[in-house]
This record gives C-alpha cells, structure tokens and sequence, in this order.
C-alpha cells in the first residue's frame, strides 16, 4: 500500500510515497518509500536517518532527515 506525503527541503517540495508491508507501530525504525520512481530503505540511526541499501543512488544526508523526521511526526515515533 503506498501513501502519497510531501516534505519541503531546501526551498524544493518532494513528493514520497509511503510503502507499507506491515503495521507502523512507535518501535518502527524503517521504512521503505519510492521517491522519483525509486524504491528507498532509510532506517533509524542514533543520529538521525540514514539511506539503508547502497546499491541505488545516495541522497543528501539533510533530506533523508527531512523524510525521516515527518514519518516520525505522523506515526507519533518514539
């Protein structure tokens, strides 16, 4: 099931779509989203949010935070 979201980052709107393949729960430190057609792991590090699978194309550390940070905002994280 995929869930359209928006960030702003750096003056630029991104649209990401949310894959879910199982239940978001508090305890949730990674997801799958697509960004510009491309499937994405990002998973939760002690200092912020990091691309998990090297094998695609790296995003800007800040804009993987930025996605991070309003994934955690809307499933209330912990």
């Amino acid at each position: 099931m995929e869930h359209p979201l928006r960030v702003t980052h750096k003056n630029s709107d991104y649209i990401f779509k949310l894959i879910k393949d199982s239940p978001v729960t508090k305890e949730t430190t990674e997801f799958k989203i697509k960004l510009e057609e491309e499937e994405i792991s990002i998973c939760k590090t002690p200092t912020g949010w990091a691309q998990k699978n090297s094998g695609t194309r790296h995003l800007d550390p800040e804009l993987l935070n930025a996605i991070g940070h309003s994934l955690s905002l809307r499933f209330r994280l912990s």
